[in-house]
């Protein structure tokens, strides 16, 4: 049986740009960064760089951000919520004036 590592030798090795993205599985190293050219119109690019500086974001971020939006799924509408309401029937309403206190009081009073 091999002696255990020292805590030194168990940490993963710096590197000197972000690994923000790269991931370390065992002793291969992933780096979820892909380097591509992207031949844009002057005045696209122009206008990216504008919003960019404005934003106070990288070019790559702000291209990022985009593509991300572009790509993801658009999001089902939802139909119209439209309430439906039960009918129930029941009896014809009293042929008695409601505003007539006497007259309602008095049909209240037949009907128990």
């Amino acid at each position: 049986m091999s002696a255990p590592l020292p805590a030194a030798d168990l940490q993963p090795p710096s590197f000197s740009r972000k690994t923000e993205s790269c991931h370390i599985y065992g002793c291969m190293i992933w780096d979820a960064h892909m380097k591509t050219t992207l031949d844009l119109e002057e005045r696209i690019l122009t206008e990216a760089k504008k919003r960019a500086a404005l934003e106070g974001v990288s070019l790559k971020a702000l291209v990022e951000d985009a593509l991300r939006a572009r790509l993801l799924p658009v999001p089902r509408k939802q139909a119209r919520f439209r309430l439906k309401l039960p009918v129930v029937r029941g009896e014809r309403a009293p042929a008695v004036d409601v505003a007539d206190r006497r007259v309602l009081h008095d049909f209240m009073e037949d009907r128990e």
